[in-house]
């Protein structure tokens, strides 16, 4: 009896300790992109990447305070330099896991620590800016890629190689239809100079002043005619969604398609993320809530890309031959 009430007294004992092990230990809070977002807003919070420079300098979190990286020897003792217990702590890696790490090491410092549980990967995914970010890619919706250049200018660019070897353009893809011969199908304004083209009974999008239009085929005269007064630029091309309506189209086939498109008051590019066919496309992108779309040519010479971050190098979107493109919808910033 003596031996039952000995071992019982011990796993009682046993027991008490693995509670207080797991009640003392250091906490620390995951959140999602939207409510680290939300921190950072509301917070006098310390900001820290806990990946490596490299990766820190290849795009993070606008108002970051420091990068520590984690896996680094002095981790522990550098954020004791640098951070202030007297704040809270926000940290974020790319995908989540070594911000965990880094945050139960500064919660058993006595840190009040959040991480953000989906870590730089999720930040972009869920449509958030990078600091000096040039793109914002935005994938949460069904069926489409959505691009968001942070740009200063726009022009269409009318030569046959595309501008990725000028460091200020950001973004370029076709964007007029092209007759046999290489011209450009209807009017069109480049550099602030109006062009005769070939024949197009389409709609228009032209930008001038810091200011942009979507018209229809009638009111394209009057804004290319805007966009040569105000030195910008415009293009003929087909309607997809105009002020929240959709066009029917009767393209045939499934394949990857591109818009030029304006989404809760701000240009971006949308494009399908998978071939489809092009009622489907009209489809997706009215329920994503974009009020006007027209079409960007993609048949045959869909060679496109983004710059990232200030003088990287271009990812490519599309990469293929285009010795006989002529006109590039193209974005630029003045950094």
């Amino acid at each position: 009896m003596k031996k039952i009430i000995i071992i019982g007294a011990a796993l009682a004992v046993c027991l008490a300790a693995a509670i207080l092990h797991h009640t003392s230990q250091p906490k620390f809070e995951s959140l999602s992109a939207g409510d680290f977002s939300d921190l950072l807003d509301s917070a006098d919070v310390q900001i820290v990447d806990v990946r490596t420079a490299a990766e820190h300098d290849a795009g993070h979190i606008p108002g970051t305070d420091c990068n520590i990286d984690v896996k680094g020897e002095s981790f522990v003792f550098q954020s004791r330099m640098l951070l202030s217990k007297d704040r809270p702590v926000a940290l974020y890696c790319r995908s989540g896991n070594r911000s965990k790490t880094a945050a139960e090491l500064l919660a058993k410092e006595g840190y009040e620590v959040y991480e953000l549980s989906s870590g730089f990967n999720g930040w972009m995914e869920a449509g958030h800016a990078a600091a000096d970010s040039l793109i914002v890619i935005d994938s949460s919706h069904e069926g489409l890629t959505i691009y968001y250049p942070q740009y200063d200018s726009i022009n269409l660019e009318c030569q046959s190689d595309s501008p990725e070897n000028d460091k200020e353009a950001i973004f370029a893809c076709a964007a007029a239809f092209t007759d046999k011969t290489g011209n450009v199908m209807g009017d069109y304004v480049s550099n602030g100079t109006l062009h005769t083209g070939g024949h197009s009974s389409y709609g228009c999008f032209v930008w001038y002043d810091d200011k942009w239009e979507f018209t229809t085929s009638e009111d394209a005269p009057a804004a290319l005619k805007r966009a040569q007064d105000g030195k910008g630029m415009g293009f003929r091309q087909l309607r997809l969604i105009h002020d929240g309506k959709k066009i029917r189209n009767k393209t045939q086939g499934e394949w990857i398609f591109r818009a030029l498109c304006e989404k809760d008051g701000v240009l971006c590019i949308t494009q399908s993320s998978r071939p489809m066919c092009i009622t489907d496309f009209i489809n997706l992108m009215h329920k994503a809530g974009i009020q006007y779309a027209i079409y960007l040519d993609m048949g045959g010479w869909n060679h496109s890309w983004y710059r990232k971050w200030e003088n990287s190098k271009v990812t490519y979107i599309f990469k293929s031959n285009h010795d006989s493109y002529s006109n590039w919808l193209t974005f630029y910033t003045a950094h």
